[in-house]
């Protein structure tokens, strides 16, 4: 079985949450961008999941036409296009008012961005700038996925982090909303006694 259906299914559920709740729209920069980087990890991690396979394949094939060899250099280009998005966007993050956030995603963002920079460092040496493959399938695909493992990492921790800033925000909310009601209370009372 295809892994990539299941990364399509998960990213459409956080595409489809994060426009249902609004929360891609939230004026607060932290969960904007906290949630703007989730979606980038899972652009990112699909395309290194293709290039995994496709890498695969032409090591088995061994001597790789020249096109199928331009198709894979094509997609280590959009791996190495949706690496800068994702750096660019966790460089937002850092510039937002929530230093806890981003101090929670600085080391496995760190993680994530050497792991894309190793991936497609070993991907373009080992097969899309070599006449003949200088890697083997298993070793590739073994060292493909531990490259692609860092992704889900970084993803996991800004998912946890996301959650807990959110939590924060509606135990926030719920305060407020407890001072006003018993606030409202207080001028209830405070007017039955001035006119009774």
């Amino acid at each position: 079985a295809c892994p990539l259906p299941d990364i399509w299914l998960v990213s459409d559920a956080v595409n489809d949450a994060a426009d249902s709740t609004n929360l891609i729209l939230d004026p607060e920069h932290a969960s904007y961008h906290a949630v703007s980087l989730l979606l980038k990890v899972f652009d990112l991690t699909e395309a290194m999941g293709r290039a995994r396979a496709s890498g695969v394949v032409l090591v088995w094939r061994g001597a790789p036409a020249d096109m199928e060899r331009n198709r894979f250099n094509e997609l280590l280009g959009q791996i190495e296009h949706f690496q800068e998005s994702l750096e660019h966007e966790a460089a937002k993050l850092v510039d937002t008012e929530d230093n806890r956030l981003a101090s929670a995603l600085e080391r496995p963002f760190q993680d994530s961005r050497a792991a894309g920079h190793r991936f497609l460092d070993m991907a373009r040496s080992q097969i899309g700038q070599a006449k003949r493959a200088r890697i083997g399938a298993s070793e590739y695909m073994s060292l493909a996925t531990k490259e692609i493992d860092a992704q889900y990492r970084l993803f996991d921790m800004c998912a946890g982090a996301l959650e807990s800033l959110l939590d924060a925000r509606l135990r926030h909310y719920a305060f407020k909303r407890t001072v006003t009601g018993v606030f409202l209370l207080f001028v209830t009372a405070l007017a039955f006694v001035a006119y009774t």
